[in-house]
């Protein structure tokens, strides 16, 4: 048993014509994965395996869970979300103190 499906991205759009191509196995052969260009021209592949979409935005491959409807996050944008999350933490913990609240007893 082969690898069910799999996919090309090209960033560049140097090798690969479209930039994101996907071959899904079909009964031992490959054959390619429709492509949808969504109406405001954003490119969309359905992966079986993932459950997701892959996705050119903006020039960018991404992760689309169409379940939740949400783009997935980035590692970089995962990193940000959780350095903002930890230093709202550290903010509100402060004025909870100025408060005389101990915010290790809530």
């Amino acid at each position: 048993m082969g690898v069910r499906e799999y996919y090309q991205y090209d960033p560049t759009g140097d090798y690969l014509t479209p930039q994101l191509q996907g071959l899904r196995l079909v009964d031992g052969n490959y054959f390619p994965v429709t492509t949808t260009t969504l109406p405001d021209g954003t490119v969309s592949l359905s992966s079986e395996v993932l459950g997701l979409e892959l996705r050119i935005q903006s020039g960018e491959m991404r992760f689309y869970d169409p379940g939740t409807g949400q783009t997935l996050l980035t590692y970089e944008e995962q990193a940000s979300a959780r350095q903002a999350a930890e230093e709202k933490a550290q903010r509100l913990a402060a004025k909870l103190k100025e408060l005389n609240i101990d915010p290790d007893t809530l």
